[in-house]
């Protein structure tokens, strides 16, 4: 039971961290074209 809480924790964890990164490098990749088009 402990172990599958932690690794749940984990999970719960990781999972916000790689959304983030991923949303910030689309922002990163579309932020100069947006930028150039204003």
């Amino acid at each position: 039971m402990m172990k599958s809480n932690s690794y749940f924790i984990i999970l719960m964890v990781i999972c916000p961290i790689c959304s983030i990164s991923r949303w910030t490098s689309i922002f990163l990749s579309f932020g100069p074209i947006l930028e150039f088009r204003l």
